[in-house]
């Protein structure tokens, strides 16, 4: 499930219309609409997240990584949710370069929260060439 901006529907679509095809129930996209007040920046997307928090009852998360909007949602869960809200964290590089784990990682590495779990990025198995191959030759329709 996936939670977005009403007015980026396209933008999101066109990013993932490609990788959904990967996924066996592919994904379900709910739309919401943005407050006027959080038009910008990044409270925009903190404001997203509490919001699909909030919606869907979620008390577990899983993060790949994660930038700096991940690490603030963990914040307002550390800070908010009275340790409701269960995080694991996997310690994955984020493209281009193999050291950059991104802030969320940093952040976890960096604070004493009781609510999340850090993982190394072995537990994780990266498709083979071939399995990315066939999953993307599926979703383009060859």
């Amino acid at each position: 499930v996936a939670f977005f901006y009403r007015e980026l529907k396209d933008s999101f679509v066109s990013s993932w219309v490609d990788r959904a095809q990967c996924y066996a129930g592919g994904v379900h996209l709910v739309l919401l609409d943005r407050p006027e007040w959080v038009a910008g920046g990044e409270s925009g997307w903190l404001r997203l997240g509490r919001e699909a928090l909030r919606l869907s009852g979620g008390r577990r998360i899983v993060a790949i990584g994660g930038g700096g909007t991940a690490a603030d949602e963990a914040t307002a869960c550390a800070q908010l949710d009275e340790g409701k809200v269960r995080w694991t964290v996997f310690r994955v590089p984020r493209a281009g370069d193999p050291n950059d784990f991104g802030s969320l990682v940093e952040r976890v590495e960096s604070e004493a929260w009781s609510h999340v779990e850090l993982r190394g990025y072995s537990a994780i198995r990266e498709p083979t060439n071939q399995e990315h191959s066939e999953c993307m030759a599926v979703s383009k329709g060859s």
